[in-house]
This record gives C-alpha cells, structure tokens and sequence, in this order.
C-alpha cells in the first residue's frame, strides 16, 4: 500500500493591522513595502488550509517578497538605522542560492551552504 501525504504548518494572515507602513529591509526586495499584520500558524493539508491554531500574533509582512519577520526584528533594524543615520541590512543573501538568511548564521537553511 502505498500512501502520499503533502501537508506544512505556515503562518496565516487573519487581518492587517497597519498597510504600507514602511520599506522592506531586505536586500534585493526592490523597495517593497510592509504591512503590520495579525498571523496564526496554520496546517495545510495538500496546499489546503485545514487547520488554524494557537493565539494570533502580530508580525511584519513583505508583499513583495513575500516574508514575515518578527516585530522584533523590524525593531532592531529601525534602531540600528536610527542610530548610523542609515541602513545597516540585517538580513542577507546566500552565496550559493540567494535565499534571504538572517546575518548571524553560520549556514543556509535553505540550502545548507556556509555562509561567509
């Protein structure tokens, strides 16, 4: 018997909070714009959401593209910049894919490269 199953647990957008607060701050996103925004984890099953669980939380959304990040995060990248009169880019980008990788870590996660 052979059975396939294709399911995930992602984040959810319930409700915007506050649209097009900001630019995003990762590097090569092209100037996207941000929205504040309420999220529940949610189980897909086949691509179908089925399932929306634990208590909302607010996160920041790019739609351009197309990441969430932690308040938090969003927080420190704004204090950063605040305090050198400019952008210093918390996020970067993969030497081998190009996926976008908080800078403190040592590989990719998408990919498993080193990062420099």
């Amino acid at each position: 018997m052979f059975f396939f199953f294709q399911g995930g647990i992602t984040p959810r957008i319930q409700q915007t909070i506050k649209k097009s607060f900001d630019k995003c701050f990762v590097p090569n996103c092209r100037g996207g714009r941000i929205d504040l925004v309420e999220v529940k984890q949610t189980l897909s099953v086949f691509f179908i959401p089925v399932w929306a669980f634990g208590s909302p939380q607010q996160m920041i959304y790019c739609n351009t593209c197309e990441n969430f990040f932690d308040v938090e995060m969003y927080k420190d990248w704004k204090r950063e910049r605040n305090n050198n009169g400019r952008s210093n880019v918390i996020m970067v980008n993969c030497n081998a894919c190009g996926h976008h990788v908080e800078r403190d870590w040592k590989f990719c996660p998408n990919c498993g490269s080193k990062m420099n």
